[in-house]
């Protein structure tokens, strides 16, 4: 092995990694920003299924005579209902808009109105999780009823390749 054989070899591995190690760090960056994704889209959907049973849970609260906010903190011991909780006490509204932050700055926008006008809040929130409860079961009505048209259209894409 020649001198110069050996330079490229250490020339190409020295500028591998100097082009890599960078990309390396990019894609552990992104890896983490997706998990974070991931995880912030796994905890909306968990939310957003326990909702109408949360609703209910404050109207029943707000019925046998607890105020908005001991029935929110009452809520918010459990796990689901701490997230509800957290979400109605911030001010500003959850960047994407998906079917829970929709729902959320509804139920936001009414509670502000029932206090201003003095409404009942226990109706109100009988009806959002009414809602709630049929907005879920017609998407998953939705789902059951557009797969097996997605799994028509991925066998045709594959099908020349078979």
């Amino acid at each position: 092995m020649n001198i110069l054989d050996l330079f490229f070899t250490l020339s190409f591995s020295v500028l591998t990694f100097l082009i890599l190690h960078p990309l390396s760090l990019i894609c552990f960056k992104q890896k983490k920003w997706v998990q974070l994704y991931l995880h912030h889209q796994k905890q909306q959907a968990t939310l957003y299924a326990a909702l109408p049973q949360l609703l209910m849970q404050i109207s029943s609260f707000l019925k046998s005579g607890y105020a908005l906010p001991q029935a929110l903190e009452n809520i918010a011991q459990s796990p689901r209902g701490e997230a509800l909780y957290r979400f109605l006490k911030k001010e500003q509204d959850m960047l994407p808009a998906n079917q829970l932050s929709l729902l959320m700055t509804f139920l936001k926008s009414s509670i502000r109105l029932a206090q201003r006008n003095g409404m009942a809040l226990s109706a109100i929130f009988k009806r959002i999780s009414a809602l709630a409860r049929d907005q879920i079961h017609f998407q998953e009505k939705l789902k059951v009823l557009t797969f097996p048209s997605k799994v028509q259209a991925i066998i045709a894409i594959l099908l020349p390749w078979f």
